[in-house]
């Protein structure tokens, strides 16, 4: 019953068009299970489902969304909760950490190493951004969008 308000929607009842908009929703399921499927917590895979639906005709390269990534450094070897670059392996690349409060800046010690390793990840080519667990709850959708904007900007830097 939902797959007749699907082609009602888009007007057809073709075969040929159908059978294309079953895979590309089979290819985004795909991509979205790729993204998500090494997250480690609730918050995580909430922006992890967000950052791929944000994805979808955003970026004119086909865009990687990888979790749990292990990045190396010449201080060692770090894990984000996601990595974003392109398929391609040019341009840019950026690391997004969702911050839940049990494992960040509870306590000093933990504050001054998250801190160190950024610097690490930047100083290695990794630009990072933060969410806290707070703002993915309240808005996954925002936390999305605004990494995406962030990665925008860093393809228009690295090409001029």
């Amino acid at each position: 019953m939902e797959d007749d308000r699907i082609w009602e929607f888009l007007g057809t009842t073709d075969q040929k068009i159908r059978d294309a908009v079953l895979e590309l929703a089979k290819a985004l399921v795909l991509r979205l299970g790729e993204a998500v499927s090494k997250c480690e917590s609730p918050i995580e895979m909430l922006l992890g489902i967000y950052l791929v639906a944000a994805l979808v005709g955003s970026f004119p390269r086909i865009t990687m969304i990888v979790s749990q990534k292990e990045l190396e450094t010449q201080h060692g070897t770090y894990r984000v909760d996601f990595w974003m670059t392109f398929a391609d392996g040019k341009g840019p690349s950026l690391a997004i950490e969702c911050d839940g409060h049990d494992f960040h800046e509870r306590t000093k010690e933990q504050a001054a190493r998250d801190r160190q390793r950024d610097r690490h990840l930047l100083e290695a080519g990794h630009h990072v951004l933060h969410f806290t667990g707070s703002e993915i709850w309240k808005d996954p959708q925002g936390c999305a969008s605004e990494a995406l904007r962030h990665f925008r900007g860093l393809c228009q830097e690295s090409q001029t």
